[in-house]
């Protein structure tokens, strides 16, 4: 959660089925490695972008073109949230 432009609190929660966790042999180590690595990974990308937002050469806008996919999905899900009907393709 972006606290400020430089601060972002980071909450981390592994969940398991009761049952398995009640077996003497089960062991999270495997789940807990894998994503430990894949969010400190996830974090500096995170950092990143948000050292570019507190930047003053930042001015916000629409997508650039290299955006493309990220607008059509923004673009797929207001439809869908405004009730109207989903295109696959939205003419910009």
């Amino acid at each position: 959660e972006p606290l400020t432009p430089t601060t972002t609190a980071v909450e981390c929660q592994w969940l398991f089925d009761p049952a398995a966790v009640a077996d003497p042999a089960f062991d999270p180590a495997y789940a807990v490695d894998f994503w430990d690595l894949t969010n400190r990974q996830d974090w500096a990308a995170v950092e990143s972008v948000q050292r570019g937002l507190d930047s003053p050469a930042y001015v916000p806008g629409v997508f650039g073109e290299h955006e493309d996919a990220v607008y059509h999905f923004q673009t797929m899900l207001a439809a869908a949230y405004s009730g109207l009907p989903i295109r696959r393709r939205v003419a910009r």
